[in-house]
């Protein structure tokens, strides 16, 4: 399989992370990449994103509900798929048990 480099980037920060969210309504300056690595980086994380969840190695997982007031609260999060989880343990990046614990928490749909 190959990786470019965007998509290597964010399976070296979160590969660790079974799952993980983003967020992107706060400025460009105040997020934790821009400070960490520097002008343009979140924008090259979102695209290691997409890459990984076009080769099916994350998944996008929505839950919806309603706050106290009743509105409508989308929460967003990834996971790393089935096949993402054989591949983060073919890198030595998570071992055995962490993949066996990873396999029975991921939604169903992601488990293929």
């Amino acid at each position: 399989m190959l990786l470019g480099p965007f998509d290597f980037e964010v399976v070296m920060m979160r590969g660790i992370e079974s799952n993980f969210s983003i967020h992107s309504n706060k400025p460009p300056q105040t997020r934790k990449y821009e400070r960490k690595f520097g002008k343009g980086s979140f924008e090259r994380h979102v695209i290691g994103i997409k890459n990984l969840c076009l080769a099916g190695l994350l998944g996008l997982n929505t839950k919806s509900g309603r706050n106290k007031f009743g509105n409508l609260i989308v929460e967003f999060s990834y996971y790393w798929t089935g096949l993402g989880n054989d591949v983060l343990l073919e890198m030595d990046l998570i071992n055995d048990v962490e993949h066996k614990s990873r396999r029975n928490l991921l939604p169903d749909f992601f488990a293929g």
